[in-house]
């Protein structure tokens, strides 16, 4: 990514500021935080504020001259999404056809995040050849943004993902933080023992998706950690390696909490294809990943 101009959309987004985060001592690079309702405030790039669910914001972003776009900014809230169809279509779709215009237009590589929900969850395992099967509004309108980037783009790459870690901008909690959280307070949390996934830490989230865009890849890579687990299970790793008491992580089932709203319950993907254009034996496990986000963590509290 050495000098390069780079737009970031979502960056105050779990996985926005954790990638400006990750960029920011790249040699030569030109950053652009691209934000919607919350200033990230970044010192070290510039902050632009743009709806993308708006065409012309989406085109001023053209006078930028970005070299890459890398597309993060999205509802991903399940629940919210089901709630406000409409929006989640409005930024999930719409913005998302206006960022690819707009990297169509500039002549930039693409970069468009998407999510492992786009499949039901009926076999897990999925590799990039399996058929796309979204179960809910967000897994449906991020498989429409899918379609967007391809036909706007025909090199753009396209990841599939299902990431942890800090949220480095909003005062909102991540998934792993609200685990955290009810942990240091020892209060209850419900962690579906049904549902599985292979997450995988945001620092190595970056790293992979920075050599993928560095060494000019297209098409669709599911990113994710070779090792998949029940939410269930990570929350009592990440107890374990935190160090609390995992007393208050109680099993819980997705139907106890869906209602009306139909969740996949295997999300386990096959990743063989990053290791294959990455040259890499395995990923992480999610032990390791968990320890490089307490680290990281840890960091985090002294500075």
């Amino acid at each position: 990514m050495e000098g390069r101009r780079i737009i970031v959309t979502g960056s105050s987004g779990l996985l926005g500021s954790n990638l400006l985060n990750f960029l920011r001592n790249g040699k030569g690079v030109e950053l652009y935080a691209v934000y919607h309702s919350r200033n990230p405030a970044f010192p070290f790039c510039r902050n632009v504020h743009a709806d993308i669910t708006k065409s012309e914001d989406a085109a001023r972003l053209l006078e930028l001259q970005p070299d890459i776009i890398i597309h993060c900014a999205a509802l991903t809230k399940t629940n919210y999404c089901e709630e406000n169809r409409e929006q989640a279509y409005n930024v999930n779709v719409l913005g998302t056809k206006n960022i690819a215009e707009t990297a169509k237009k500039s002549g930039s590589r693409l970069a468009y995040i998407s999510t492992d929900a786009v499949f039901d969850g009926t076999k897990g395992n999925y590799n990039e050849n399996d058929e796309p099967r979204p179960l809910n509004i967000y897994g449906a309108t991020k498989l429409e943004g899918e379609k967007c980037c391809r036909e706007a783009v025909k090199d753009a790459l396209i990841i599939r993902t299902n990431i942890f870690g800090n949220n480095l901008s909003l005062p909102g909690l991540s998934f792993a933080e609200s685990i955290l959280k009810s942990l240091r307070e020892k209060k209850t949390y419900n962690a579906f023992s049904d549902a599985m996934f292979s997450p995988l830490y945001v620092g190595t989230f970056c790293d992979y998706l920075i050599q993928l865009c560095d060494s000019g890849a297209s098409g669709t890579y599911h990113v994710h950690g070779s090792q998949s687990l029940s939410k269930y299970e990570f929350a009592l790793k990440l107890a374990d390696i935190f160090g609390y008491d995992s007393a208050c992580i109680r099993k819980s089932t997705i139907e106890t909490v869906s209602g009306n709203i139909r969740r996949p319950k295997n999300l386990s993907m096959d990743n063989s294809k990053l290791m294959s254009a990455l040259k890499i034996g395995r990923t992480p496990t999610a032990g390791e990943m968990i320890a490089k986000f307490k680290a990281d963590c840890d960091n985090l509290a002294v500075g």
